[in-house]
């Protein structure tokens, strides 16, 4: 039974990504995609700062533990977002798709 709520899940980050995805390249058609990763991570930003607020009990890391290798995953999610938001208004959803998912197999 969790297995199906779990599976469920996974098929829904997927459809989100999908959402994210083309919300990124329309903006990036209207300006550049530097500036739609910057709304992307700044709507994150606050979407997860509100979570955090509110989350009980509070997250026991605090800001001192966290290894500066840690944040190379943010650093590589935003070039993630940047070269979608790129790519995904010149080759389009489905081939972005697949490419990205081609590189990461």
């Amino acid at each position: 039974m969790m297995l199906l709520f779990y599976i469920t899940i996974a098929l829904t980050n997927g459809i989100c990504i999908i959402f994210s995805r083309s919300i990124n390249g329309r903006l990036s058609q209207s300006s550049n995609a530097f500036y739609a990763s910057l709304v992307n991570h700044i709507a994150g930003f606050i979407f997860l700062s509100v979570v955090v607020l509110f989350y009980l009990p509070p997250f026991p890391v605090t800001l001192n533990s966290i290894p500066l290798i840690a944040l190379t995953g943010g650093i590589i999610g935003a070039c993630f977002v940047v070269i979608n938001s790129y790519i995904l208004p010149l080759l389009g959803a489905t081939l972005t798709t697949i490419l990205a998912i081609c590189g990461q197999v």
